[in-house]
């Protein structure tokens, strides 16, 4: 079974001494200058690699904690109500799906730019791996898009919620209705919403997931697979070998 936090921390452990070569001013008079101004674009693409895939990896995580936040109202004696915890945990929740999608785009860079260098045939999953996130995350992507640009658009489950707390709150402050008592069951509505709100977040869940899963092991040239190729050339450079390395940069 996948475990993103065994496979972040395998891919880590593989790749920090390349990754953080080009930091290291020091290592241009150990390795000599021609191959240092090789080495230090190898680290930093392989730093660029790293750096999205940790950027993926938080995002997916925060998805996943906005998610909780969201089926769980932990604001009791405070004015922050029901529908404003839904409310606003939502828009996060919209926001953090859009902030995938973009980190998505910057590993898939990230790594094509750093296989090119090694001569390694790019990576070609991108599109393919945005239609996934597409069906799962694109109408929550969509409508943060409307609200942040154009009109406000609401998620149908916390707008009902909305209607029937007002609704209520009315008639505890004396207003009549002629509407049956199901329609001022705040706590059942508050459920419902809830729960379609978790099945709904469920679906984006397992969508991030498996992005993540097939592009740290399955897409190759896969980000560990490049960060060991690189630090083979550092390992071969610090026995003494010389870098002839051709590259559109180099």
């Amino acid at each position: 079974m996948f475990d993103p936090e065994v496979e972040i921390a395998d891919f880590l452990e593989s790749c920090f001494e390349i990754a953080l070569l080009s930091s290291q001013e020091e290592n241009a008079e150990k390795y000599g200058p021609e191959n240092w101004r090789i080495l230090s674009l190898l680290s930093a693409r392989g730093s660029r690699v790293v750096k999205s895939t940790l950027e993926l990896h938080t995002a997916f995580e925060d998805l996943i904690l906005a998610r909780r936040m969201l089926r769980r109202y932990p604001w009791h004696g405070t004015e922050i109500s029901k529908v404003k915890h839904f409310e606003l945990t939502w828009f996060l929740l919209q926001n953090l799906c859009y902030k995938y999608k973009e980190k998505l785009k910057l590993c898939y860079n990230a790594q094509k730019e750093l296989s090119l260098m090694l001569g390694e045939a790019p990576p070609g999953w991108l599109k393919s791996e945005l239609k996934v996130v597409e069906v799962a995350l694109g109408k929550a992507i969509k409508s943060r898009g409307n609200s942040v640009h154009s009109w406000d658009e609401k998620q149908s489950d916390i707008d009902w919620f909305g209607t029937v707390h007002f609704l209520h709150s009315l008639r505890e402050n004396g207003e009549k209705f002629d509407l049956p008592d199901g329609y001022f069951d705040v706590e059942g509505h508050y459920q419902d919403a809830k729960a379609m709100l978790g099945e709904e977040t469920s679906k984006m869940e397992n969508a991030a997931r498996s992005v993540l899963e097939r592009y740290l092991t399955f897409h190759a040239p896969t980000p560990k697979t490049l960060l060991n190729r690189a630090q083979k050339i550092l390992d071969e450079v610090k026995a003494g070998g010389q870098l002839t390395m051709k590259t559109k940069d180099t």
